[in-house]
């Protein structure tokens, strides 16, 4: 992985968005880090059209969440099942009468998040003071204002973005002043360093062949003991669902989308029918996934350990997957 070197942030806070898509073919309940990579290379282009210098890059994302309201009920089961809370759609007057119209169910939440970009200035970078980055801070806020995240509507921003220079003498103290900032929330890191050490302690317990797929499983899977006693149920209630307790974990991990693996060859543009863009390669991909792990902020002691980048392409294997430095 090649290693980022922090010199510039832009913060924008308290980023308020409307209906954002929180479904992965394997996940809810949030966007995962490919969807805010993938908004800070659309906000690159549009900048990029809006005359900022071609050397401008954002060359990494940080994303904290302070408020997140997935759109689901709770069926009324101490299991904690959910159902997604779906829109009404008219009704069709159909050969057999008059019935519910088909529907993609579609997976939506409101979120309030920060946002931190990790900035190569380009040509800019003698102009770090003054009102000039200020000026570019606000175009950036507004132009963001127009986009979607995870096709949700960014809503109007009570803050203004800032920059946050850093050197190398003061990037770890002046980080751990900022960080305070970004309270109440939580920031979206990796947890893979679990998944890790969990994967050797299944190896020394059941066998050295053991896959680490039975490691990702144990990361995100709840044991549940029944604490009711026989004699406490009677023929009514066995079928009931019975006194419950969840086991305690270190950490709060959740499996997490982190890139796409190819599923077929790498076709040049226009060499597959019907692909949206007939000049672009094109590759069937399906879903690559980790552990991701919500941290408090505080725990954060470096820029660089709280920012995702797209660091691995692996051109042959067809590997495209986004890191994450936190080592906790």
């Amino acid at each position: 992985m090649p290693k980022l070197d922090v010199t510039q942030l832009l913060v924008v806070p308290h980023v308020r968005v409307h209906g954002a898509n929180m479904l992965t073919p394997m996940t809810w309940g949030f966007p995962p880090p490919t969807t805010f990579l993938g908004l800070m290379t659309a906000l690159r282009l549009r900048l990029k059209d809006k005359g900022f210098p071609s050397d401008f890059q954002f060359t990494g994302i940080g994303i904290i969440c302070h408020k997140s309201e997935p759109q689901v009920y709770n069926l009324g089961s101490k299991n904690h099942r959910y159902s997604l809370s779906l829109t009404r759609n008219p009704l069709e007057k159909k050969a057999s009468g008059i019935s519910d119209a088909s529907y993609h169910a579609e997976g939506k939440c409101h979120f309030e998040v920060t946002l931190l970009f990790s900035v190569d200035l380009g040509e800019w970078k003698g102009k770090i003071e003054g009102e000039f980055l200020k000026e570019k801070a606000t175009d950036i806020g507004n132009e963001l204002q127009t986009m979607r995240i995870a096709a949700g509507q960014v809503l109007p921003m009570n803050s203004v973005p800032y920059w946050v220079p850093f050197s190398e003498d003061d990037k770890e103290k002046k980080f751990k002043r900022l960080r305070y900032r970004f309270l109440p929330g939580f920031a979206l890191v990796s947890g893979e360093r679990r998944s890790n050490t969990t994967w050797k302690k299944l190896k020394d317990e059941k066998s050295p062949d053991t896959p680490f797929f039975e490691a990702w499983l144990e990361q995100i899977r709840r044991y549940y003991k029944d604490e009711s006693s026989p004699s406490e149920k009677s023929e009514e209630e066995t079928d009931k669902l019975p006194k419950q307790k969840a086991d305690k974990k270190t950490g709060w991990t959740v499996p997490l989308l982190v890139g796409y693996g190819s599923l077929t060859r790498l076709y040049e543009g226009g060499e597959i029918p019907n692909t949206r863009d007939l000049t672009t390669p094109f590759r069937a991909v399906e879903g690559l996934y980790s552990i991701g792990e919500w941290v408090s902020p505080h725990r954060i002691s470096k820029p660089e350990d709280i920012l995702w980048q797209y660091a691995e392409y692996d051109e042959v294997n067809g590997v495209y997957r986004c890191v994450n430095s936190f080592n906790g």
